[in-house]
This record gives C-alpha cells, structure tokens and sequence, in this order.
C-alpha cells in the first residue's frame, strides 16, 4: 500500500515538475520569442514599404524583448540563442543602408524565433507523452487515480497539442487556424500571442502579394504607355478627317459615319484609361470635407443614374474636414458608383463615417457576385462587362492604396455587393 502511495506521488510530482518547466519556457517565448517573431514580420513589412526609417525603433523594441529573455532563461541552450538573437540585431543596424542584406538578417531573426517557437512545440509534445506514459502507469497501479490523473493531464495540455499542431502548419507554411486556449493562464496568453503573431505572418504575406501585383501593373502601365502613344495620334487623325467628311457625304451615309466617330471616341476613351494606369501620380493631400466629397460624386452621377432607375442616397454625420487627396477619392467613388448601376442595381447606399479613418460604405442590391468573381475583382484587365477595359477596379484600389488606404468588397449572388474604402486622417 504504502509503496502504491508512494509511486503515486513520485508520479504526480514528475508531472508537477514537466508543467512547472512547461511554464517556464512558455513564459520565455511568449515575453520574447513571440514578440521577435511579430517585430520581424513588421520590420519586413517596413521594407517593404520602404520606410526603413521605422527600423531603428523596432529593432529597440526587439532588444528589449531579448533582454526580458536573458533575465529567465531556464538554460545554457536558450542563453545561447538569446545571445545570437540579440548580435543578429546589432547587425540590423548596421545593415540599414543595404536594402538587400538588411532584409536578409530581418529573415534570419524572424526564423530564430520562429525555430525556438517550433522548439518549444517539440518539447511540449515530449512532455505530454511522457506525462501521457506516467498516467498510464498510474491506471495500472490504481485505476480511479489514474483516470482523475489522465483527465486532468489531457485538459490541461489539451491547449499545448493544438498550439502545437498549428505551430506544424505555420512552419510548413500554410495558414494556421486560431488557437483557443480557454483559460487566462500563460498557455493562454501563449496561445493569444501565437494567434497575434499568425496575424502579423498573414498581414506580412498580404503586403508582399500587393507589392507584386503593384509592380506587375507599374510594368504592364509602361508598355500600354508606349502602345497608346502610338495609337492616339492615328486616331486623333481619322477623328478629325471623319468631322470633315460629315459635311461632304450623303445623307444616306451620315449614320454610317456617325458610327466610325463613336467607335473612334470610345477607342481615345480607352486610350486614357491606359495612360491612367501608366502615369500614377503622387497622392496631394489637403484640407477637404469628407461627406462633401461623397455627395458631389453623387450629385454628378444623378441624372445618369436617375435615367437608369437607380435611386442612390448619402448616409452621414456633420461636415468633417479632412487631408486627402480628393481627386483620388472622387474618383474611386465614382468608379463604385457607376459599377453599380451597370451591374443591374436600382438602389445605391453611400454611407460616410470619420473617426480614426474615413470610411467609405458603397452599398447596393444588384445581381452580386460568386467568391470566385469578387476574389478576382481587382485584378487588371479582369471584367465581367462585355466591352469593360478591366481596368476600372484596379486603378480604384491602386488609389486607394496610394492614400494608404484599403478597399474591400464582400458579395454573394442574389444579395448585393458592398465595397469599403477606408483612408487614414
């Protein structure tokens, strides 16, 4: 009997004992590791965006989450890394000037830590199975201990397997699901900070996917430039001798030549939309009211849209002045706007909010869109209209973007489209 008792609590204690280490390292990553992981992600997105000025605090930031490390390190292992983490940031800052190199030692601080984040997944994993074996051993010796045991080892790193399992995913590079660890004890916080960190990963990713489809429509803006100065000048031409003819052909064949000068116009009007694209000019930002903005695109669509049945409204609070650049913004909205109306709707909701942001809310009851068109809304040259340059969208949230702004839309067949543009203040 007493050797059972015995067993049992030399058993319990080893448990004790893997949690109470559990928690250690728990603690060393969430106050350290994690918050490197997050700071390299946003120093990558601060390359990316060219704002390398912003480094040198991140980096400050970073330092002191090494520092906090240093102070519990539960091993010579972990000072070892601290350490090297703490030297590839010195050379972050030495790096500043080289684009390329700074951005290679962002990558090699963000892989440590997501390394020491894997290795902690690992040695919990370890944990549980040994914990899992003395349980075990418990059900043997005495099986109502061993149950209690068991249930309570499974709920308490219940959280541990699914942070670990997630950890698998964000290391084989796919996208990790939310982590819930169902208490506010520091498996908890860990679990919070991971799912904060998978965030700071996604916006990372995003930002990168933006930045290549920038430069993909800066380049394909460049060669329709070259093409469309050499197209305009011929059609300038056969323009104005058209306008010419007018005046000398029969009357019989003035429709025919009506045609030709609409067919010339629409194909300049087509011509402009691709020097738009190329130009892409500097965002000017000045003192602007906001809800003014939205209801002068409005006033100038309406007797359009009132020709074509659409009944459009502005929803908003008192005036508010604003820096924006508001050519930028009228134009995007009037984009919205018409899209609207030629995809069928016949009410059109404009709403205006402005707090930390302006938010735009472009609403309406048309046909909507499937997942797959709304996915691929903004992508260049993409359009469901039968003689749509696929430009329209494309240039809105290239716009927008130069504000450093979003846009975003959300759609299903049958119920509607929403965008919403929203612009910093």
């Amino acid at each position: 009997m007493l050797i059972g008792v015995a067993f049992q609590l030399a058993a319990l204690a080893y448990d004790v004992h893997q949690l109470d280490r559990i928690g250690r390292s728990v603690a060393t990553v969430n106050d350290t590791w994690l918050p490197l992981a997050r700071l390299g992600a946003r120093m990558e997105g601060a390359i990316d965006r060219g704002e390398t000025a912003r480094i040198a605090g991140l980096v400050e930031q970073a330092q002191g989450a090494v520092a906090t490390g240093e102070g519990r390190a539960v091993d010579d292992e972990e000072t070892a890394h601290l350490r090297s983490a703490r030297a590839q940031l010195e050379e972050i800052l030495q790096s500043t000037v080289d684009p390329a190199r700074l951005r290679d030692e962002v990558r090699q601080v963000s892989s440590l830590a997501e390394a020491r984040v894997a290795a902690l997944s690992a040695q919990t994993a370890r944990a549980q199975e040994d914990a899992l074996a003395v349980s075990l051993g418990l059900v043997a010796a005495s099986l109502p201990l061993g149950l209690a045991l068991f249930w309570l080892a499974g709920t308490a790193l219940r959280p541990v397997v699914a942070l670990t399992e997630q950890a698998r995913r964000l290391k084989a590079g796919e996208r990790p699901a939310a982590v819930d660890a169902g208490h506010d004890d520091e498996i908890g916080v860990l679990a919070s900070a991971f799912n904060e960190m998978a965030e700071a990963v996604d916006e990372r990713n995003r930002i990168r996917d933006r930045l290549a489809q920038s430069e993909r429509l800066a380049l394909v803006g460049q060669l329709l430039a070259q093409v469309t100065h050499e197209v305009r000048n011929p059609l300038n031409a056969m323009s104005l001798h058209a306008e010419l003819l007018a005046d000398e052909v029969s009357r019989e064949g003035r429709p025919m030549l009506g045609t030709l000068v609409d067919e010339i116009r629409r194909l300049e009007a087509v011509t402009e939309r691709y020097l738009d694209l190329a130009r892409r000019r500097s965002p000017v930002l000045a003192p602007e009211d906001a809800v003014e903005i939205v209801r002068s695109v409005v006033a100038l669509e309406d007797e359009r849209l009132r020709r074509l049945g659409v009944e459009t409204t502005v929803e908003s609070g008192p005036a508010r002045v604003v820096d924006v650049d508001g050519n930028l913004l009228r134009r995007a909205l009037l984009n919205l706007v018409r899209n609207a109306a030629e995809a069928g709707a016949k009410r059109v909701t404009v709403r205006v909010q402005v707090d930390e942001a302006l938010r735009v809310t472009v609403a309406d009851d048309g046909p909507g869109m499937t997942p797959e068109v709304a996915s691929r809304i903004f992508e260049p040259f993409f359009s469901t209209k039968g003689r749509g340059t696929g430009l329209g969208l494309a240039l809105t949230r290239q716009g927008i973007e130069d504000l450093g702004g979003t846009i975003t839309v959300e759609s299903e067949p049958g119920r509607g489209t929403v965008f919403v543009v929203q612009v910093p203040v």
